[in-house]
Protein backbone atom coordinates (compact mmCIF):
# COMPACT_ATOMS: atom_id res chain seq x y z
CA UNK A 1 0.00 0.00 0.00
CA UNK A 2 1.33 3.45 -1.23
CA UNK A 3 2.52 6.20 1.68
CA UNK A 4 0.69 9.35 1.70
CA UNK A 5 2.16 12.47 1.38
CA UNK A 6 2.50 14.19 4.42
CA UNK A 7 1.29 18.11 4.93
CA UNK A 8 4.16 20.55 4.39
CA UNK A 9 4.76 22.01 7.39
CA UNK A 10 3.78 26.06 7.64
CA UNK A 11 5.01 27.97 10.52
CA UNK A 12 2.00 30.00 11.69
CA UNK A 13 1.64 33.54 11.27
CA UNK A 14 0.31 36.02 13.42
CA UNK A 15 -2.48 38.12 12.87
CA UNK A 16 -2.32 41.02 10.52
CA UNK A 17 1.24 39.55 8.88
CA UNK A 18 1.26 39.45 5.30
CA UNK A 19 1.95 36.16 2.91
CA UNK A 20 4.90 35.67 1.31
CA UNK A 21 8.93 35.46 1.89
CA UNK A 22 10.39 37.30 4.69
CA UNK A 23 12.32 40.09 4.38
CA UNK A 24 15.57 39.41 5.15
CA UNK A 25 16.88 42.96 5.29
CA UNK A 26 15.41 46.06 5.65
CA UNK A 27 11.40 46.97 6.41
CA UNK A 28 10.66 47.76 3.67
CA UNK A 29 9.46 50.58 1.83
CA UNK A 30 9.15 53.55 4.00
CA UNK A 31 5.90 55.59 3.90
CA UNK A 32 5.53 58.70 1.96
CA UNK A 33 5.93 62.29 4.04
CA UNK A 34 4.35 64.82 1.48
CA UNK A 35 7.18 67.50 2.65
CA UNK A 36 6.84 68.86 -1.02
CA UNK A 37 4.11 71.59 -1.57
CA UNK A 38 3.11 72.72 -4.90
CA UNK A 39 2.64 77.25 -4.92
CA UNK A 40 0.66 78.34 -7.42
CA UNK A 41 2.43 81.10 -10.04
CA UNK A 42 -0.15 83.80 -8.99
CA UNK A 43 1.19 83.44 -4.90
CA UNK A 44 4.38 83.84 -6.27
CA UNK A 45 3.75 86.87 -7.77
CA UNK A 46 2.15 88.34 -4.77
CA UNK A 47 5.18 87.71 -3.10
CA UNK A 48 7.69 89.58 -5.24
CA UNK A 49 5.52 92.32 -5.53
CA UNK A 50 5.11 92.43 -1.63
CA UNK A 51 8.76 92.47 -1.52
CA UNK A 52 9.33 94.87 -4.46
CA UNK A 53 6.98 97.12 -2.50
CA UNK A 54 9.24 96.82 0.76
CA UNK A 55 11.56 100.12 1.24
CA UNK A 56 13.89 98.80 3.93
CA UNK A 57 17.10 97.20 4.99
CA UNK A 58 15.14 93.97 5.87
CA UNK A 59 13.33 92.92 2.84
CA UNK A 60 13.66 89.64 2.82
CA UNK A 61 13.28 89.29 6.51
CA UNK A 62 9.89 91.28 6.17
CA UNK A 63 8.65 89.20 3.19
CA UNK A 64 9.06 85.94 4.93
CA UNK A 65 7.25 86.94 8.04
CA UNK A 66 4.02 88.94 6.38
CA UNK A 67 3.32 85.97 4.25
CA UNK A 68 4.79 82.41 6.40
CA UNK A 69 4.67 83.48 10.26
CA UNK A 70 4.05 80.34 11.24
CA UNK A 71 7.67 79.10 9.46
CA UNK A 72 10.05 77.47 12.02
CA UNK A 73 13.02 78.96 12.48
CA UNK A 74 14.92 76.08 10.57
CA UNK A 75 12.76 76.64 7.52
CA UNK A 76 13.47 80.43 7.14
CA UNK A 77 16.58 79.99 5.19
CA UNK A 78 15.05 77.37 2.51
CA UNK A 79 12.24 79.62 2.54
CA UNK A 80 14.48 82.41 1.54
CA UNK A 81 16.46 80.62 -0.82
CA UNK A 82 13.20 80.06 -2.30
CA UNK A 83 12.02 83.29 -2.47
CA UNK A 84 14.83 85.20 -4.00
CA UNK A 85 14.57 81.98 -7.10
CA UNK A 86 11.18 83.63 -7.62
CA UNK A 87 12.84 86.57 -7.81
CA UNK A 88 14.90 85.66 -10.51
CA UNK A 89 12.33 84.02 -12.40
CA UNK A 90 10.40 87.05 -12.31
CA UNK A 91 9.61 87.13 -15.93
CA UNK A 92 8.06 83.89 -16.09
CA UNK A 93 5.77 84.40 -13.02
CA UNK A 94 4.75 87.60 -14.41
CA UNK A 95 3.88 86.41 -18.33
CA UNK A 96 2.35 83.19 -16.71
CA UNK A 97 -0.02 85.33 -14.57
CA UNK A 98 -1.00 87.95 -17.48
CA UNK A 99 -1.63 84.60 -19.72
CA UNK A 100 -4.56 83.20 -17.14
CA UNK A 101 -1.91 80.36 -16.03
CA UNK A 102 -1.37 81.76 -12.21
CA UNK A 103 -3.21 79.31 -10.59
CA UNK A 104 -1.37 76.60 -12.37
CA UNK A 105 1.54 75.43 -10.15
CA UNK A 106 4.08 74.31 -12.64
CA UNK A 107 5.72 75.38 -15.48
CA UNK A 108 6.61 72.20 -18.72
CA UNK A 109 10.22 73.36 -20.26
CA UNK A 110 10.26 73.28 -24.09
CA UNK A 111 10.23 69.65 -25.25
CA UNK A 112 8.72 67.96 -22.47
CA UNK A 113 5.65 68.46 -24.03
CA UNK A 114 4.19 70.47 -27.20
CA UNK A 115 0.98 70.53 -28.91
CA UNK A 116 1.45 70.49 -32.74
CA UNK A 117 -0.47 72.44 -34.90
CA UNK A 118 -3.67 71.73 -37.00
CA UNK A 119 -1.56 72.22 -40.25
CA UNK A 120 1.44 69.57 -38.74
CA UNK A 121 -1.62 67.43 -37.73
CA UNK A 122 -3.35 67.22 -40.70
CA UNK A 123 0.19 66.27 -42.46
CA UNK A 124 0.76 63.17 -39.99
CA UNK A 125 -2.14 61.87 -40.34
CA UNK A 126 -1.55 62.13 -44.01
CA UNK A 127 1.92 60.13 -43.64
CA UNK A 128 1.06 57.64 -41.54
CA UNK A 129 -2.24 56.85 -44.00
CA UNK A 130 0.27 56.83 -46.47
CA UNK A 131 2.56 54.29 -44.60
CA UNK A 132 -0.76 52.19 -44.32
CA UNK A 133 -1.91 52.00 -47.38
CA UNK A 134 1.16 50.48 -48.32
CA UNK A 135 1.36 48.07 -45.39
CA UNK A 136 4.32 49.37 -43.20
CA UNK A 137 3.33 49.29 -39.77
CA UNK A 138 3.17 52.78 -37.85
CA UNK A 139 4.69 52.11 -34.34
CA UNK A 140 4.20 55.20 -31.64
CA UNK A 141 7.80 55.98 -31.60
CA UNK A 142 7.92 56.54 -35.17
CA UNK A 143 5.03 59.21 -35.09
CA UNK A 144 6.85 60.31 -31.93
CA UNK A 145 10.04 61.27 -33.66
CA UNK A 146 8.24 62.93 -36.79
CA UNK A 147 6.97 65.14 -34.23
CA UNK A 148 9.90 65.71 -32.29
CA UNK A 149 11.97 66.39 -35.52
CA UNK A 150 9.38 68.72 -37.00
CA UNK A 151 9.55 71.14 -33.70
Amino acid sequence: MPSTPSPKKVMARTPGQQQGRTRTTGAGKLPKQFKRVAISFRHKLYVIEFYDAIISKEKMHATISYFYPLLAADKVKVKKRQVYNWLNQRALIIDKCETGCGSHCKDIEFGMSATLSPEFEKQLVLWINSLRKEGVPVTGTMTWLLSFLSL
